[in-house]
């Protein structure tokens, strides 16, 4: 039976949890947090949020230009994914948004914020796959990030979720939990990918950014994580960040109707 560290123990970060036993204690994390996650999926066929949208293949069953769309914009909740709907359903492919009108574009995401700036990257977007990929989308990282707007973070979502192409989504919460974990200690992006391929298999690439993200959006906030009400609380090296009264750390759960 693994042996499980108590949140009061002192261990050094970087070879206890980063490297030796990383491997012992995978499952038990991957449990914890699939446990919590699992409890909001429902969202999914709701709302569409953005990192449940992800663990959910139904949302990237579209033309994959609607994919990066997603990706990009959606991923400040579900109200957000409702009033970009309006797009998805007027243009179906990259030709669409390539021969968009923008004045049209513009109106129809008007209420999303910075409009007309959005409305020029998409069709930038969309007439670069046109003009470059013959309408699909790239299937490498190389080619993904040449497209305007579309970094590393969103490439890795699209390899992992359209292509099954294993890929790690670092964003603002993976790589605060990745420093938390003691899983490194970067804050660059891209060497915090790069470090987690060092200690994970491209085989969880994908469902370890879903997981991770989702917990850090919920639970293990930036200002104040619920460590009270943790569920990966005892194999964590960063307990006592935030409250350890249970009643307290609730308080500071994301519910689900936070999301919408």
């Amino acid at each position: 039976m693994s042996k499980i560290l108590q949140p009061s123990q002192q261990f050094n970060l970087q070879q206890t949890i980063a490297r030796k036993s990383i491997t012992e204690f995978r499952p038990q994390i991957e449990k914890a947090l699939q446990s919590d996650f699992n409890k909001a999926a429902e969202l999914v066929k709701e709302m569409g949020v953005f990192q449940l949208a992800n663990y959910n293949k139904t949302f990237f069953n579209q033309d994959k230009i609607s994919n990066i769309l997603r990706t990009l914009y959606e991923g400040t909740g579900g109200y957000t994914a409702m009033r970009y709907q309006k797009i998805f359903d007027k243009y179906k492919k990259a030709e669409d948004f390539a021969s968009a009108k923008k004045s049209e574009l513009e109106e129809l995401i008007r209420s999303t914020g910075f409009y007309k700036n959005k409305a020029t990257s998409i069709i930038g977007m969309a007439r670069k796959v046109c003009d470059n990929f013959g309408g699909k989308v790239p299937n490498n990282l190389d080619d993904l990030v040449t497209l305007p707007g579309v970094g590393r973070k969103t490439a890795n979502v699209i390899l992992g979720n359209s292509f099954d192409i294993p890929g790690i989504t670092i964003d603002t919460h993976f790589g605060r939990l990745s420093r938390r974990f003691g899983w490194t200690k970067e804050t660059d992006p891209v060497k915090v990918e790069f470090a987690m391929h060092e200690i994970f298999a491209p085989k969880y690439w994908t469902h370890l950014s879903q997981l991770v993200i989702w917990h850090g959006r919920r639970r293990c906030h930036a200002r104040k994580p619920a460590c009270g009400a943790c569920p990966i609380a005892s194999l964590c090296p960063s307990f006592g960040e935030g409250p350890t009264d249970k009643e307290l750390a609730l308080k500071l759960v994301k519910k689900d109707s936070d999301f919408r």
